[in-house]
């Protein structure tokens, strides 16, 4: 039957590293650890099933994706305006959303830009409250959308 998964990657030091075609290393983005537990409940049993997922199966479930994150950070970085660069680069680069919690993400993303990379608190809370201040203070609310109805007659 279909399984409902969470995952929660442990932090360790294995040093694991992958062959030399990849971008982005095992060790960068924490898959180093050994293992992640995983809980699962099987649609076909009311029983929670706990398994082990090897830190190299997270890896390869998410190396694509980073590597092309990394891609498209240093190609908009190239593309971005010299006054706009030099603000970025003094104050640094701001990931946010639950995926900045990936161990080491951090450390890849000032490796391959040369740029400090700054992480908010609470980062999974984040678009949620900006959006809040957007729809409750007067001076974002011109950064809101409405969707109208068009009438017909």
């Amino acid at each position: 039957g279909m399984s409902i998964i969470h995952w929660k990657l442990c932090k360790s030091g294995s040093g694991l590293t992958p062959g030399p075609s990849s971008l982005i290393s095992k060790s960068q983005i924490g898959a180093s650890a050994a293992s992640a537990g995983a809980s699962a409940a099987s649609a076909g049993s009311d029983f929670p099933i706990e398994k082990e997922i090897s830190a190299a199966v997270v890896y390869d479930a998410i190396k694509d994706n980073l590597n092309s994150i990394c891609n498209s950070i240093k190609m908009i970085l190239e593309k971005t305006p010299p006054e706009l660069a030099k603000d970025i680069i003094h104050s640094g680069i701001y990931i946010t959303g639950g995926s900045s919690k990936i161990h080491k993400l951090d450390e890849l993303f000032t490796q391959i830009t040369g740029i400090r990379v700054n992480c908010c608190e609470n980062p999974e809370e984040t678009v949620v409250r900006g959006l809040n201040k957007i729809v409750s203070d007067d001076k974002f609310k011109h950064l809101t959308f409405t969707m109208k109805t068009k009438i017909y007659k």
